[in-house]
C-alpha cells in the first residue's frame, strides 16, 4: 500500500459548497412568501401552533396560555420568548407573524449548522484542511432534506441543537486549557441554563459534562496525595457548583412558575405524552430507523415504503458499502488504516461529553419515554453526530490517499449527490405535498361555527391558533384540567362540565370520551372531513344514539 500523504480539497470545491449552501437559504426564504394558508403546513406541523398560540398571547400580556385565559407549562419556554416579539410587532396580524417566525426558524437552523460545524473543526488536530471540514460540516446538515423537516419546524430544534454544541466546545475549550480557575465555569453553566429552557432535555447534557468532568479530573490527579489530592478534589466541586449555579440562575424562573403554577417541575405536555406506546420493540425499532437514515444524509424512508417497519434505505446503502469494500482490496486497505489512526486527526476526548449525552438520550427515548412517532425529532442529536462522523471519516480517507485506490475518487461526489437529491425533495414545500391535515378542520371552523360556539378537540395547535375563543384542548398537552381528567379516569365528566356545542377528532380520541354512553347520547355524528376526524353535534334532547346511527345509514 502507497505511503500516506495528506492533499489539500482544490478552492473550487469549497467554493462549490458555499454555493450550494446559498441556493439552499434562498429556496428556504421563498418558503416565506407562500399564500397565507400554505404557511400552516410543511415544515410547520400541528404541533408547532402551541408555542405559536404560547407568544401570542404572551405578547399581549396574557402569560404563558394557549387560549388567553387557562395558563400552561405543556412547550418549550425559550422558544416561546423568542417568538414573542415577532408577534408584538405583527399587531394581531397572525400571518404575518409566522412569516416572521420561519424567518427566525431559518436562522436557528443556520445557527445549528455553523455551532455544530465550529464544534467539530475544534476537535480537528488540523491534518484535514478547516475550511473542508467546516463547510462540509455545515452543508450536510444544512442542505439536508430529512433535518430540515425537523429544524424548520418551528419548534424549538434548531436553538437546542445549536446550544448544545455552544455549550459542549465552551465545556470543551475550559477543560482543554485545563483551565483551574472556578469563575469561567459560571459561563458554561449559564450556558447550560438556556440550553435546558431550549429544550427540558437537556438536563441530560448537564449530567454528561458532570459526569465527564469527575472522570477527567479523577485521571489527571489520581496520582496526586493528601492535601494537593484534596484541593483539586475542591476546586473540582467548585466548577462543578459554577456550572450548576449558572443553570439554576438561567432555568429558575421556568421551574419556580411549574412549582408554583402546576405543582410539578415536569411539563404537562411531556407527562400527557410519556406512555403514548406501551410497545417496547416499536421503540427500539424507532431508535434504530434514526441510525439508518443517519447515514443518508437527507433521505428519508417513507413510511408507507418501510419494511416491518424498518427504514430499510440505511440498510441497503450499508449492504452496497459492504460489497464496494468487500471487492476493493486498495479502498479497504485504506480505510482500515484510517480507523486504525484516526486518533492522529482527531481529538477523540473531544467527543466524549458529546457521547455520553447521546447515550442518556437514547436510553431516556428508547426505554423511558414513550412517544416512538417523535425519535426522529427527539433523537435529532444523533442524526447530526452521525453527519459529522461521516464528514471525519471522507476527508480523512481523501487527504490521505494517493488518488490511485479505486472509490476514493467518488468521495468528493457523493456530498453533492446527496445536496441534490435534497434540493428536488425540498421543493415539496412548494408544491404543499404534505398538507398540514388539520387545514381541513380550519375550514370547517370557518364554514360551521358561530363566534360563541365551544369546540372540543384533542388535536387542537393550528385549530387553536386560529380559534382560540372557541377552541378547547382535550388531550392535555396544554391544558391542565383535560390532563389530570385524562390521568384520573374523569375525562367524560370533565367533557360534560363544557358545555361542548362540537366535539371533533378522530375516533381514536373520541372513543376515550363516548366510552360514557349518556354522554354519548348527548352528542350525534353529523359530519367526516377529508382527514378522517369526525364532527359531533350537541342535541337538546331526542336520542341521539338514533341519530347517529340513522346519520350513518
Amino acid at each position: 500500500m502507497p505511503a500516506l500523504h495528506y492533499r489539500s480539497p482544490s478552492r473550487r470545491y469549497v467554493f462549490l459548497l458555499k454555493t450550494f449552501v446559498g441556493l439552499v437559504l434562498l429556496l428556504q426564504v421563498g418558503l416565506i412568501f407562500r399564500a397565507d394558508k400554505l404557511l400552516l403546513s410543511r415544515p410547520y406541523f400541528e404541533d408547532t401552533f402551541y408555542a405559536m398560540s404560547v407568544s401570542r398571547w404572551f405578547s399581549e400580556g396574557a402569560g404563558f396560555s394557549v387560549d388567553g385565559i387557562h395558563p400552561t407549562n405543556g412547550v418549550q419556554p425559550l422558544i416561546c420568548l423568542l417568538y414573542t416579539p415577532l408577534f408584538g410587532v405583527s399587531d394581531g396580524d397572525l400571518y404575518l407573524a409566522l412569516r416572521l417566525t420561519l424567518l427566525l426558524q431559518i436562522a436557528l437552523y443556520c445557527f445549528a449548522a455553523w455551532a455544530a460545524a465550529r464544534f467539530f473543526l475544534a476537535t480537528s488536530r488540523g491534518k484535514v484542511d478547516p475550511k473542508l471540514i467546516f463547510w462540509l460540516s455545515f452543508a450536510l446538515i444544512y442542505i439536508n432534506y430529512a433535518l430540515s423537516i425537523q429544524f424548520l419546524n418551528g419548534l424549538e430544534t434548531g436553538l437546542t441543537v445549536g446550544l448544545i454544541f455552544v455549550t459542549l466546545g465552551e465545556f470543551n475549550r475550559r477543560e482543554g486549557l485545563q483551565d483551574r480557575r472556578i469563575l469561567p465555569y459560571l459561563g458554561v453553566g449559564l450556558l447550560l441554563g438556556l440550553t435546558i429552557l431550549a429544550r427540558v432535555d437537556a438536563g441530560i447534557l448537564a449530567v454528561a459534562l458532570v459526569i465527564w468532568k469527575v472522570l477527567t479530573e479523577h485521571r489527571r490527579h489520581s496520582t496526586k496525595k493528601g492535601r494537593a489530592r484534596w484541593g483539586e478534589f475542591v476546586r473540582m466541586v467548585g466548577q462543578i457548583g459554577a456550572m450548576g449555579v449558572g443553570a439554576v440562575l438561567v432555568s429558575a424562573p421556568w421551574w419556580f412558575y411549574n412549582l408554583q403554577t402546576f405543582g410539578s417541575f415536569v411539563p404537562i405536555s411531556g407527562q400527557s405524552q410519556q406512555g403514548l406506546s406501551t410497545d417496547l420493540t416499536v421503540q427500539i425499532v424507532e431508535t434504530f430507523n434514526v441510525f439508518l437514515e443517519g447515514l443518508i444524509a437527507g433521505i428519508a424512508t417513507p413510511a408507507a415504503w418501510r419494511i416491518g417497519n424498518i427504514a430499510w434505505f440505511g440498510l441497503l446503502l450499508l449492504l452496497v458499502v459492504g460489497i464496494f469494500l468487500a471487492f476493493t482490496s486498495d479502498l479497504r486497505k485504506l480505510l482500515l488504516g484510517r480507523i486504525q489512526g484516526f486518533q492522529n486527526d482527531w481529538n477523540l476526548r473531544s467527543f466524549a461529553p458529546l457521547l455520553v449525552t447521546l447515550l442518556g438520550l437514547l436510553l431516556f427515548y428508547t426505554f423511558i419515554f414513550g412517544a416512538p412517532h417523535f425519535q426522529a425529532r427527539y433523537l435529532v442529536l444523533v442524526t447530526v453526530s452521525i453527519l459529522l462522523l461521516l464528514v471525519a471519516l471522507g476527508t480523512s480517507l481523501w487527504s490521505c490517499s494517493t488518488g490511485s485506490e479505486r472509490g476514493v475518487q467518488l468521495i468528493p461526489l457523493v456530498p453533492f449527490i446527496l445536496f441534490t437529491l435534497s434540493i428536488v425533495f425540498f421543493f415539496r414545500n412548494y408544491t404543499n405535498t404534505y398538507e398540514n391535515m388539520m387545514v381541513d378542520t380550519v375550514n370547517w371552523m370557518e364554514e360551521n361555527v358561530a363566534p360563541d360556539d365551544r369546540v372540543g378537540i384533542f388535536q387542537s395547535g393550528t385549530v387553536g391558533f386560529l380559534y382560540p375563543q372557541n377552541v378547547v384542548n382535550l388531550d392535555g398537552k396544554v391544558n391542565p384540567e383535560a390532563f389530570h381528567a385524562l390521568e384520573e379516569g374523569r375525562l367524560p365528566e370533565y367533557v360534560d362540565s363544557m358545555k361542548f356545542d362540537f366535539i371533533v377528532d378522530w375516533q381514536f380520541y373520541t372513543d376515550r370520551i363516548f366510552r360514557d354512553s349518556a354522554l354519548r347520547a348527548s352528542y350525534r355524528r353529523t359530519d367526516t372531513l377529508r382527514n378522517f376526524m369526525e364532527v359531533w353535534e350537541k342535541v337538546e334532547g331526542g336520542d341521539a344514539s338514533v341519530q347517529t346511527q340513522q346519520s350513518g345509514q
